[in-house]
């Protein structure tokens, strides 16, 4: 009798074993990109003001993917070819008068912040308060793969070649 219910026992171990085992296979599907990027803005006529707290905010008309990145540039100067000068943005400009002038910026998934700050209120002179253009690249994040570098610190045209970024075709946001 002790056979018989051994062998029962393994009988139905055995038998639920196979029964249990199945093969849940995950199918993974490739999600397209809900964005349109890597993609370049121009945010031109930015004026910062007390009423605006000294910033500016946009809006993304689709919202980035969370490990994706924003870099910003702010239009420091121009060449004398009309080509534009692009300082990387956080920047701060030290005058002459020992005060200084900060360009910053943060960003999610779905907008971007500008800010101009500074020491006592130099910051609030038009040369640096009004009509300020800046360039906006978004970065996927599959760009930056196996690389060490500080985007926020490469030039524009590091950024550009590296990730090799069309800029041709520049958005103007309003």
């Amino acid at each position: 009798m002790k056979k018989y219910l051994t062998i029962s026992a393994l009988s139905l171990f055995a038998f639920g074993t196979v029964v249990s085992c199945t093969t849940d296979r995950e199918v993974i599907q490739e999600v397209p990109t809900p964005v349109d990027y890597p993609q370049v803005y121009d945010v031109k006529g930015v004026n910062f003001t007390a009423n605006n707290n000294y910033s500016y905010n946009k809006g993304f008309t689709k919202p980035m993917l969370d490990q994706d990145y924003v870099v910003v540039y702010h239009q420091s100067g121009t060449l004398t070819n009309g080509k534009p000068i692009w300082e990387p943005v956080p920047t701060t400009i030290y005058l002459q008068n020992g005060d200084e002038v900060d360009y910053n910026y943060d960003f999610s998934v779905n907008d971007f912040t500008l800010y101009l700050g500074g020491t006592n209120t130099s910051f609030t002179l038009p040369e640096f308060a009004s009509n300020q253009t800046f360039r906006v690249v978004l970065v996927p994040a599959e760009f930056g793969k196996g690389t060490t570098n500080n985007l926020s610190k490469m030039s524009y045209d590091e950024v550009i070649q590296r990730y090799k970024i069309d800029d041709s075709k520049v958005v103007v946001l309003k």
